[in-house]
């Protein structure tokens, strides 16, 4: 060290460089791991990537089942449950539940906001925990063997073919079932001790938080077009029927007419994502009834006189305003004479 200060030496050798590389190490990098897996569990969030076999219900050659590597990244309420897990010395095939739910809430549902079949699964997993609260393990086999047996009487039956939340329930009995096999003699289940179950619920949570501020700054941008005149150029997105809820919750409950009929004229016309026909049904169950029925009124209209201006129909939206069935009726039956 003497040699260094002097200025007589300035490269260390080989075997004290090594050594002091090991020594820098061994105190610098657990620091490092520490504040790394710290941020990762309460801000950050990390990348994980894993290759699996997946496969889909729908049916055709896109969809069939193979391997496919995957990078998301999970929330850092996942995140820290997984470092719990791995502290207490959890094995690899323990994790695969908690980093599946992981994955499924970033890559597949986007925390929330699209792939309903996924949100209903959840709904089955958190029906199944609350079932399950002080069960032991010989109840939770029972249960159990009832899941099984609801199962085999489904396969029966075609139109069960798509349900997803049966088995969703049927899986979530079988990891209780797993994890009380493993638990001391006597162990009722408790979701709260349940690592998975806990980080479900705080995803549930945040998903919940990040869709209320997801529909407020889209109720924000479409305000703002609604001050320029220009929301009529804008086309709608999904989720928008959340938006114009929280548009009329922001004006006291009062309708907003001009939100109404931008909503109306954009499902007549199939415009933004109306042009999927499984957005137009979602949009039947969560719209009111008067913007439906000025939009099948505006859809017969325009079939009727092809290329006539929207200005032109102002009629339609206030009959549906105040007369909802009737026009719901008059485009049923405009339908009816046309075809």
């Amino acid at each position: 060290m003497q040699r260094y200060r002097a200025g007589q030496q300035t490269k260390p050798q080989k075997r004290l460089q090594a050594a002091l590389v090991e020594e820098t190490e061994s105190q610098w990098q657990p620091q490092v791991r520490a504040q790394a897996r710290e941020r990762a569990a309460t801000s950050s969030g990390m990348m994980v990537e894993v290759t699996a076999y997946f496969e889909f219900t729908c049916s055709g050659s896109s969809d069939d089942g193979r391997i496919r590597t995957i990078t998301t990244p999970i929330s850092p309420i996942y995140v820290k449950q997984i470092l719990k897990m791995q502290e207490a010395g959890a094995t690899e095939e323990e994790l695969h539940p908690i980093v599946a739910e992981a994955i499924t809430e970033s890559y597949f549902a986007e925390w929330g906001t699209r792939a309903d079949g996924l949100r209903l699964a959840r709904i089955g997993r958190r029906v199944v925990r609350r079932r399950a609260k002080g069960m032991d393990a010989g109840a939770v086999a029972a249960a159990l063997e009832d899941a099984r047996f609801d199962a085999r009487q489904d396969s029966r039956h075609e139109d069960l073919a798509d349900d997803v939340r049966a088995p969703a329930e049927l899986a979530e009995w079988e990891r209780i079932a797993q994890l009380l096999a493993a638990a001391a003699p006597g162990t009722v289940y408790e979701p709260d001790v349940d690592d998975a179950a806990e980080a479900a619920a705080a995803a549930a949570r945040e998903a919940e938080l990040r869709e209320a501020a997801r529909i407020a700054a889209r109720a924000d941008e479409l305000q703002a077009l609604r001050e320029l005149g220009t929301l009529e150029q804008a086309e709608p997105r999904d989720g928008d029927e959340a938006v114009r809820d929280e548009l009329t919750r922001r004006a006291g409950g009062y309708v907003q007419a001009d939100v109404d009929a931008w909503l109306a004229h954009a499902l007549a016309a199939h415009l933004g994502h109306y042009r999927d026909p499984a957005a137009r049904e979602t949009a039947a169950d969560l719209l009111t009834p008067p913007v439906l029925a000025h939009a099948a009124l505006l859809a017969e209209l325009a079939r009727l006189a092809p290329g006539v201006d929207v200005d032109q129909l102002a009629f339609a939206a206030r009959l549906a305003t105040t007369e909802p069935e009737a026009t719901g009726a008059l485009a049923v039956f405009l339908a009816r004479v046309r075809s």
